[in-house]
């Protein structure tokens, strides 16, 4: 799964590098158009910007067609606040230049009033957004939500991306030694290792081991035996899962066998016995749960997507799509466009600031979701995810786990705000 996202730790960084499928560059997906009667206001037209294809492809592939899937039922009942809504997708096949043409064309030929980032690459035309005042819902492994109050994230913001994983090995394991294996393909996933090292401190967890690793590699036996004997009962692989899982099992021939903390979350981990027990953080509700929350999401994706559940890639990333989908939802709701109102970035802008209180997306997301203008958003809990008897299950009692509060806007490792606050689940965040 991965985020994303959207979206959070390894987003991006722990990736299914040789599921990608054949590129989709140059086509522009169009979600169906609303049934006659269904919605007849204004339109509002959304970019979705996707890095379908590439090396993340196989995990950023599922929000396209979840968010086709989204605007297919809301065009199907009503439309967004009686506005059908028409989204653009278009796969930037993780190429800056394909990327940065997608978004001009999105903001100055189609108009749109927002635009889904499901990009890789988004750093190459976040200022091209932002300078046109276009709201950016989503964001992957980025540092947008560190210096662009136009990012809006329905999720957990992204200088907490690396905490997720930390505070889940502190509050639901008695373990405190953490070995972390990383891709070598990639600079941001060594940088990433040394957050977790920092990160991991100030939750009483120890990184007393690294070691990069190549997707190509024969085996992973001497990094095993490393991380064994630095004493390690904690394991995490920032790679594929498909290196995940070759790794745990050539750990487990060694005679290690810790407990998993799964960067990416593959479809088959739980039959997998080497993954019993493993612990994964999620941005937004487990996808694989079936509730009042995501009641609407699986009817969508039975309708309009019934064979996307069935990719070895589906996880995770598609309810981030999915989340990205409602709060637009909820903000267009929020600003009440009449009819014959364009739905424009301002009006999308309007329903971000003013969303009701205590807005969560409906359970999807794991704390409320408030944005204030001119001010960076500061959200820190997680939803987790674990194996038991070979099924995936949803851990911590079905509660979030919260970190302590960093300076909103700062990088990931900055100070925690002074004194030390932290959101407890169920509880009014901290002021």
């Amino acid at each position: 799964i991965r985020k994303r996202g959207a979206h959070h730790r390894w987003m991006g960084v722990a990736v299914a590098l040789a599921m990608a499928s054949a590129p989709l560059v140059g086509i522009d997906l169009v979600a169906n158009a609303a049934p006659a009667g269904a919605a007849s206001a204004t339109p509002v037209v959304v970019a979705d910007i996707c890095s379908c294809t590439g090396p993340q492809g196989a995990q950023a592939q599922q929000t396209t067609p979840t968010l086709q899937a989204w605007a297919s039922w809301e065009n199907a009942h009503g439309g967004l606040n009686g506005h059908p809504v028409k989204v653009i997708a278009t796969d930037d096949t993780t190429n800056p230049t394909v990327s940065v043409t997608a978004v001009q064309k999105a903001i100055n030929s189609e108009h749109v009033a927002a635009i889904f980032d499901n990009s890789n690459v988004d750093t190459a035309w976040v200022k091209i957004a932002t300078s046109a005042n276009v709201p950016i819902i989503g964001a992957a492994d980025s540092n947008l939500s560190y210096n662009s109050l136009d990012t809006f994230s329905p999720g957990p913001t992204l200088n907490y991306g690396d905490t997720g994983q930390q505070i889940g090995i502190a509050r639901l394991t008695n373990l405190r030694k953490e070995a972390i294996f990383y891709c070598v393909e990639a600079a941001v996933c060594q940088s990433e290792t040394s957050l977790d090292g920092i990160i991991g401190k100030r939750y009483g967890v120890n990184v007393v081991y690294t070691s990069g690793i190549s997707f190509s590699a024969p085996s992973y036996d001497a990094q095993c035996i490393a991380a064994k004997q630095a004493g390690a009962d904690v394991l995490e692989i920032g790679d594929a899962s498909v290196v995940a899982e070759k790794a745990a099992t050539e750990c487990a021939a060694q005679g290690w066998s810790p407990i998993e903390v799964a960067a990416a979350v593959s479809s088959n981990m739980n039959t997998d016995p080497q993954f019993e027990g493993m612990l994964a953080s999620q941005q937004e509700m487990p996808y694989f749960v079936h509730n009042a929350a995501t009641k609407v999401f699986w009817s969508a994706l039975d309708k309009y997507a019934p064979t996307l559940h069935l990719s070895p890639n589906f996880g995770e990333q598609s309810i981030i799509g999915w989340a990205e989908g409602v709060l637009l939802q909820d903000a267009v709701k929020s600003a009440a466009p009449s009819s014959g109102t364009a739905v424009t970035p301002a009006v999308v802008k309007k329903g971000l600031y003013h969303l009701p209180a205590g807005d969560n997306l409906g359970g999807i997301a794991p704390q409320a979701i408030h944005f204030t203008k001119g001010v960076y958003a500061n959200r820190s809990c997680w939803f987790y995810i674990s194996v038991k008897n070979n099924k995936f299950v949803w851990g911590a009692n079905q509660k979030p786990l919260c970190g302590y509060l960093a300076k909103p806007g700062s990088n990931e490792g900055s100070p925690f705000l002074s004194p030390k606050k932290e959101y407890e689940p169920g509880e009014t965040p901290s002021k």
